[in-house]
């Protein structure tokens, strides 16, 4: 089988990754700097992670989510790939949401309607497996290991009537979340989530990150690209919401790094400034 790269291509292609880094180079580094010593505090604190309740557990997880999010973020802009990472921006945002919607109110209630919806997943599942007819294509050892549909049928009798709206965990959806968190929260929904929801659902406006028009020729790429008109907001919005899922994290498992936190805002301040005068 043919390479895919020769070493002149390989040679372009790092040649392109140093210009992306020179280009935004002030974003990338302040992210850098903050995924790397989130990422240290986290391995030093991970006996304390280990949550021993469902608020602990949920908040755990969410953060979890976010922060490997977070990561291939960073991996994409890296690589130049930044309309694929803000199609990951979007769901940062959708977890950061859901963080802050559970520890708002009513946190016990809250966290245990998000644990107990994985029966409402299972029954989902279950109703699939039969209309497709998978159970009589699974081996007897794989059915084994499986709950009953009875079990299942039997857990969601319990629990059916926290979910009217089985879609939605919460009952609310990302808009009705976002709103509640205030003015900020309502308004990078308005704006950057709906535009990364256009990215993620191939909708005409997606064009505009892999199409170049020079005079009434246009032309279709399929690399890697510099993306300036989402680029730096992306480096921005990912700094800041792996940033406040952080902070209800330190908060709920009383991990004591609010120097560390102040030095982190101290980043975001600063690069949030930069993209005022570069955008």
């Amino acid at each position: 089988m043919e390479r895919m790269y020769n070493e002149e291509m390989l040679k372009e292609l790092k040649g392109f990754e140093v210009e992306l880094y020179a280009r935004y180079e002030k974003y990338f580094d302040a992210n850098y700097f903050l995924h790397r010593n989130m990422l240290e505090m986290l391995k030093e604190d991970e006996a304390k992670i280990r949550a021993d309740d469902d608020i602990k557990r949920v908040i755990s997880y969410l953060f979890s989510a976010c922060f490997k999010t977070y990561t291939s973020i960073l991996l994409l802009c890296g690589k130049g790939f930044a309309p694929a990472a803000g199609i990951l921006t979007r769901s940062l945002f959708e977890n950061v949401i859901n963080i802050k919607w559970i520890l708002n109110n009513d946190q016990k209630e809250r966290a245990r309607k998000f644990l107990n919806y994985s029966i409402v997943i299972k029954k989902k599942l279950y109703e699939k497996y039969n209309q497709y007819r998978i159970f009589d294509r699974l081996k007897s050892n794989v059915l084994d290991r499986m709950e009953s549909v009875e079990s299942v049928k039997k857990a969601y009798t319990e629990v059916k009537d926290d979910y009217p709206n089985e879609i939605k965990w919460s009952g609310k959806n990302t808009r009705e979340l976002a709103e509640e968190e205030g003015v900020n929260m309502g308004y990078d929904y308005d704006f950057y989530y709906w535009f990364f929801s256009l990215l993620t659902h191939s909708t005409v406006a997606a064009k505009e990150t892999s199409t170049t028009v020079e005079g009434s020729t246009e032309s279709v790429f399929y690399g890697p690209s510099f993306s300036p008109e989402i680029m730096v907001d992306i480096l921005v919005l990912s700094y800041k919401y792996v940033l406040m899922a952080f902070v209800e994290l330190d908060l709920i498992l009383n991990l004591g790094k609010e120097n560390n936190i102040k030095r982190f805002y101290k980043g975001f301040e600063e690069i949030s400034v930069r993209r005022n005068k570069d955008v």
